[in-house]
């Protein structure tokens, strides 16, 4: 054999080995892609987690306990008491109860969330308003007198003025004025208290001028009486 036919034979087997290379490193190349798209991530730190688009109120299925209402009382709050809340109130108060002042200032903030557009809120403040007063009046021994609930009425509402000199009525007293017009309906209602509070509703005073219509519902209730 020559020279050159030896020289071509090493030339063949050169290029068939550079092939061969270049075959392995592209399969190489594929099991690598392949490995890294079917890599599953354990890391709870870069897993993606998906929320709801959809808002979920705030306080969907939390109770509300009396203490946490008269904190910041709220229309909501009153509502997710649930329909224990007028014995809710009356354990909050416990031996005060037979306490008009303590009695008539809870029940004013309660009544002090009612609105005209709010139904519910209204039918809840009344179920409380009927419990708390009714205790009030049905004392029995020491039960508060006709004119003390009238007095003490009058005072919270602001047409009278108060012997606490620190004692400061809500702004606004729209809302009591319209549980108002319901407690005096009632049969616990006494009917000297429903003539005081008559005397002072008819009369044009500045405490009233923000609740026009409750005002007159309560006035047109008073004199069926």
């Amino acid at each position: 054999m020559s020279d050159d036919e030896g020289s071509s034979d090493d030339d063949d087997d050169d290029d068939d080995d550079g092939d061969e290379d270049e075959e392995n490193e592209n399969e190489a190349d594929q099991e690598e892609n392949s490995d890294d798209e079917g890599v599953e991530v354990d890391d709870p730190e870069l897993q993606v987690r998906g929320k709801s688009v959809t808002p979920s109120p705030q306080s969907d299925g939390k109770s509300v306990m009396a203490a946490e209402f008269l904190l910041l009382p709220t229309e909501s709050k009153l509502l997710q008491m649930g329909p224990d809340r007028p014995q809710m109130f009356l354990q909050e108060l416990g031996d005060n109860c037979k306490y008009v002042e303590d009695t008539v200032g809870l029940y004013m903030k309660i009544s002090s969330v009612v609105s005209q557009e709010n139904e519910k809120a209204f039918l809840a403040a009344c179920e409380c308003a009927d419990v708390l007063l009714k205790s009030l009046c049905e004392g029995g021994e020491g039960e508060t007198t006709p004119m003390e609930l009238a007095n003490s009425l009058l005072v919270h509402i602001g047409l009278l003025k108060s012997e606490d000199k620190k004692f400061r009525p809500v702004r606004n007293v729209t809302g009591p004025m319209l549980v108002l017009n319901h407690v005096v309906k009632q049969e616990y209602f006494p009917k000297q208290t429903r003539d005081v509070l008559l005397v002072f509703v008819v009369q044009p005073h500045k405490a009233l001028e923000h609740c026009t219509q409750a005002r007159m519902k309560v006035m047109e209730t008073l004199y069926q009486f």
